[in-house]
């Protein structure tokens, strides 16, 4: 993997505490695991000596058309204040997800 000004975490960021102290709803537990495993194989990519181009393009796929609309899901599911999820963490985990497909995107340019 080619260095980034950046350093991708190892694993997806956990889900935050929630406000009432008694979790989150399941759909948010679903989705986050589904998320974090998308975010889990990218970087196994990203961590292999050599990969190949297609398995890339996959991963990069996986992230834009699954995993980020996921986490953009988060921002306006919340039904009320107790179900919303902090704007911070979602804007941390995009971000984290944008940075593993540039990432993921450099790989395929040295290829």
């Amino acid at each position: 993997m080619r260095d980034l000004d950046v350093h991708l975490p190892t694993a997806f960021p956990p889900l935050p505490p929630s406000p009432t102290g008694q979790g989150w709803p399941s759909k948010y537990i679903e989705a986050h695991k589904i998320v974090s495993n998308i975010f889990d194989h990218a970087i196994q990519v990203l961590n292999q000596d050599k990969s190949d181009t297609s398995c890339i393009a996959f991963h990069m796929n996986a992230i834009t058309s699954d995993a980020l609309p996921l986490v953009e899901a988060f921002e306006t599911e919340g039904a009320s204040m107790s179900d919303c999820l902090p704007v911070e963490w979602i804007h941390t985990c995009a971000r984290i997800l944008g940075w593993t497909v540039l990432a993921l995107q450099l790989c395929t340019e040295g290829a």
